[in-house]
């Protein structure tokens, strides 16, 4: 069936709620419970290549009732369960597996194309036309990463898992960038996982618990897999590859919508970035976003802020104006688990529809 195509990399989400974890018995990993789905590969092979399915809003809201859609806010919902309370640092934490080394150093190849291919000297406020070469570059090499990183027995699964990967970078036409290529990234780092490459195994420490019991968050989920270097080492390097195309491709903001969304290219780093801050030993608050400075450390550390410094820097004029909604939230907001656990984050998605 499509659905089995795992054909989620062109749709998008407007609720983004986090499923609720049942923990059956302390030490169980995690996928042997919730969410059941994430350990049966369904990532098509050569066989039975991916296609694009999502073409319009209806579409997308049928594409938000199956599996896969599941898969992928669990998927999500694991890694912000295992970033809660921990620095960037706490993340990066033990010996890096061959599956999360072999990603980075992909990234790092990535980004060592833009010296290949310096922006044009143009009159123009965004889009320059070099990102097109770099954009060709991704296109014409992405297999051959894929065959230089995945042991050969996972090659089958390279002609979907491109698809994927491609659209993760922003648009050659528009010389843009926004939330649905994040949104891609997450989808090829899920069919990763899918076809047992990256292996996020988790252990829930703790006893069982009602479900919307007082003692729902009193489980510590201890990473025995890439899980917590998913978030540390491979979304970090992403965020870092993908600044570096902004500013010297002077990306435009993809399908950007204002007042609507939380920022004009990115969300995760702030769903991921308000389960680091719960539990937070320094003491931080969601008002301490609003600081007109955030120090270097807070930035090294937690992904909301460096999100919000970099926010400073490409944008000029009160924060208040250009960011209603992450001001609201660091002046309304009492506590990082509101911000982690809001019922409704805005999500740009219109321009998602047809990429």
């Amino acid at each position: 069936s499509r659905d089995k195509s795992l054909i989620i990399c062109f749709a998008v989400f407007d609720q983004y709620s986090l499923p609720h974890y049942d923990f059956i018995d302390s030490g169980m990993p995690l996928d042997a419970h919730v969410p059941s789905a994430l350990h049966v590969p369904t990532v098509s092979s050569e066989d039975h290549p991916a296609w694009k399915c999502i073409n319009s809003v209806q579409d997308l809201e049928k594409w938000k009732t199956s599996e896969t859609y599941n898969k992928y806010t669990s998927f999500i919902s694991m890694l912000c369960f295992v970033s809660r309370g921990k620095t960037v640092a706490d993340l990066q934490s033990g010996e890096a597996s061959g599956a999360i080394k072999g990603i980075v150093d992909i990234l790092n190849i990535l980004d060592s194309w833009i010296a290949d291919f310096p922006p044009l000297q143009q009159p123009m406020r965004f889009g320059n036309k070099a990102f097109r070469s770099w954009r060709e570059k991704l296109q014409e090499s992405a297999e051959s990463l894929h065959r230089s990183m995945l042991p050969i027995e996972l090659h089958k699964y390279i002609p979907s898992l491109v698809l994927y990967f491609k659209e993760a970078y922003g648009n050659a036409t528009r010389i843009d960038y926004g939330t649905g290529h994040e949104v891609n990234f997450f989808a090829w780092l899920l069919a990763l996982t899918e076809i047992g490459f990256l292996k996020p195994a988790i252990v829930a420490r703790g006893t069982s618990h009602e479900r919307g019991s007082d003692e729902s968050d009193s489980h510590i989920l201890e990473d025995v897999g890439d899980a917590q270097q998913i978030v540390g080492v491979v979304f970090l390097k992403y965020l870092q590859l993908m600044r570096s195309l902004q500013k010297a491709y002077l990306l435009e903001p993809a399908g950007s919508h204002g007042v609507w969304g939380l920022d004009d290219y990115c969300f995760l780093p702030f769903l991921l970035g308000a389960w680091q801050l719960r539990d937070n030993v320094d003491g931080i608050s969601p008002k301490d976003s609003l600081a007109p400075k955030i120090s270097d450390q807070a930035r090294q550390n937690f992904f909301y802020l460096d999100a919000i410094a970099f926010i400073h820097e490409v944008k000029k004029g009160p924060f208040f104006e250009h960011s209603p909604i992450l001001n609201d939230i660091g002046s309304t907001v009492p506590t990082w688990e509101k911000v982690a656990l809001l019922d409704f984050l805005p999500v740009v998605y219109d321009d998602l529809i047809g990429l």
